[in-house]
């Protein structure tokens, strides 16, 4: 019959167009043609014409590839805070503990412990654990039905906006993980990539090691208070006011902080002080304390 000869017979998809005022267009769209970069379609007057385009390679072999494989509607920008909950094989109530959270503000990303303490995160692991969990893609929407509740649980928060989602890990590494969230509307199968090594890892792999960061591009002035050097120096078009601020700098950006196990508490007043201030609209401070037995 006609269509026959153009794949039209049992048309590989009906696309239906629908106008401002209810008009409808319906074509059945065929093979596409040997020659020219076009796909033959039947329209409702029921002759076959080939497309201006190649129509064919729009098409789907599944409703399925229409949908968008992310995990989240969140976007790296947007995150603010990230919790992350697992069911721990030795809890005694059974209910999840937090292993990770992770908060961000205008000094950077923080990551609080067990017990409520909060230290400098190290702003690449934080910004890799928030990728890993945009860049996963689903890979299989409709996955078998499970009865245990998910074993590990990742809260995402914005300005505005939660997302809650439950997480089953595959039993081997190569595994699919199940995924559930509301941005999906239900479950679906991920391929986890880093997800389960960023996951896995102990409260110290969090902690920055940089005293305190040092950002080169909006920094505009340095206080420094330290036994009998005073110094404030702010950034001309040639540098810095007094050259000595560069050395200072340079010594932050080597030295490293050690965040785990916590620093004891002072037992003197303060002896010395850093501040960076950032175009008026950020300014942190550290300041310095009595000399410890290891130095």
């Amino acid at each position: 019959g006609p269509g026959t000869a153009y794949g039209l017979e049992r048309p590989r998809a009906t696309v239906t167009l629908v106008g401002v005022a209810e008009q409808r267009l319906t074509l059945q769209i065929g093979d596409d043609a040997p020659v020219g970069a076009s796909t033959y379609v039947l329209p409702p007057d029921g002759q076959t014409r080939p497309s201006r385009s190649a129509l064919g390679s729009l098409v789907p072999d599944s409703p399925a590839q229409w949908r968008s494989g992310e995990v989240t509607g969140l976007s790296r920008a947007q995150i603010k805070e990230v919790i992350v909950r697992e069911r721990l094989l030795d809890a005694v109530d059974g209910q999840p503990t937090t292993t990770v959270a992770l908060s961000k503000d205008d000094l950077g990303w923080w990551v609080t412990n067990s017990e409520g303490v909060k230290r400098r995160a190290e702003q690449r692991q934080a910004t890799a654990l928030i990728d890993a969990l945009l860049f996963v893609r689903a890979d299989d929407y409709a996955p078998p039905p499970l009865s245990t509740p998910a074993p590990i649980l990742i809260t995402l928060k914005s300005d505005g906006e939660t997302e809650d989602l439950k997480l089953w890990p595959g039993e081997a590494p190569e595994d699919l993980w199940r995924v559930e969230g509301p941005h999906q509307g239900g479950p679906v199968m991920v391929r986890p990539d880093d997800l389960g090594l960023l996951l896995d890892r102990a409260h110290h792999h969090w902690l920055s090691a940089e005293i305190m960061p040092v950002h080169g591009i909006t920094l505009e002035r340095i206080t420094v208070s330290l036994a009998g050097t005073q110094l404030t120096a702010d950034r001309t078009s040639d540098g810095w006011s007094d050259p000595r601020a560069q050395g200072f700098l340079g010594a932050l950006d080597v030295a490293e902080a050690r965040r785990d196990p916590p620093a004891p508490t002072p037992e003197q007043p303060p002896w010395g002080s850093i501040v960076l201030s950032e175009g008026g609209t950020r300014e942190e401070t550290v300041t310095f304390h009595q000399l410890l037995e290891d130095g």
